[in-house]
């Protein structure tokens, strides 16, 4: 009797051990949720949006990669934005360098937690079909978790709610403000051009997402405010980074714009910080300093 009382109340112990261990100690299983949704952007022409989105529901992440393909039969690609982003650091900015997919790195230091949009991909449509997110897929996706671990997130491809596509919708309408401030980079470190100088840069904007770049590269100094004219002696040059610089020589005042696609623009003017030996006053001194020992080696033997 007593072995039977003892068995019930082991069992029943047992069971809620367990219960206890389950609820405080287990790890729940979490997931990324990510969507594509058709954004209601104001754009010119017959452009149209397509968007990816994530809702980390409980969870924070500091990591995306990925690619999505697109139906090129029917798709002509346009241009990629990140505008609204929750990615401020791209490793690999979106870019499409295989035709028919559009690639993307990109980490968000401190990481990241709740809905928002990744990137964004204009397109044309050759059929004029307004309903173009069934031509878009997510060919594959990583989500790493902010633990300091790296660990890999499960994700998990929805249909989104309208609420949630509208809340994260943005539009070109009322965007006043210009590109987020950058610095051009100077290198020359690639094979593939030929190990010549050229430039690196990107930025991101949050309105309606940056459009296009241009570079000028003037033998004198420009002087004017953004979105001023310049003088019919320099035009702007159409640019993608990485661009190959015209003059090799680096003796040019170079300057990129980045402009939004609500034609918002901003210009900065590359930093060419020169080593003390291509200053024009080092090699000053060391001419003063020639004439001085030859003058003074002159004196030297007149006088002994």
């Amino acid at each position: 009797m007593m072995l039977k009382n003892f068995s019930k109340t082991s069992i029943t112990t047992i069971f809620f051990l367990t219960i206890f261990s389950f609820v405080f100690f287990a790890q729940p299983a979490l997931a990324v949720d990510i969507f594509l949704f058709s954004a209601q952007q104001e754009l010119p022409g017959d452009e149209l949006v397509v968007s990816l989105g994530l809702d980390t529901g409980a969870d924070r992440i500091n990591t995306v990669s990925g690619e999505l393909s697109y139906d090129q039969n029917i798709l002509d690609l346009i241009s990629t934005s990140n505008a609204n982003s929750v990615i401020p650091l791209w490793v690999e900015a979106p870019a499409s360098k295989t035709p028919g997919l559009v690639s993307f790195s990109g980490i968000v230091p401190g990481g990241f937690g709740g809905q928002g949009k990744i990137i964004s991909l204009v397109f044309k449509s050759k059929i004029g079909d307004k309903d173009i997110t069934k031509l878009v897929k997510v060919k594959k996706i990583e989500i790493l978790r902010n633990d300091g671990a790296g660990t890999v997130v499960a994700v998990k491809i929805i249909t989104p709610s309208v609420s949630l596509t509208n809340s994260l919708d943005i539009s070109s309408v009322g965007d006043t403000n210009a590109p987020e401030p950058f610095k051009p980079i100077l290198s020359r470190n690639d094979p593939l051009l030929g190990n010549q100088s050229y430039l690196i840069f990107n930025t991101t904007d949050k309105g309606s997402g940056i459009d296009k770049y241009f570079v000028i590269e003037s033998p004198v100094k420009l002087n004017f405010k953004s979105g001023a004219n310049l003088e019919q002696n320099f035009i702007w040059a159409p640019a993608e980074s990485p661009y190959l610089l015209q003059d090799q020589t680096l003796s040019s005042h170079i300057y990129v714009k980045a402009v939004d696609r609500a034609g918002n623009d901003l210009v900065v003017e590359l930093s060419q910080e020169k080593e003390f030996y291509q200053t024009w006053w080092f090699w000053l001194l060391i001419i003063i300093l020639i004439l001085f020992v030859v003058i003074c080696g002159k004196l030297y033997r007149k006088k002994y």
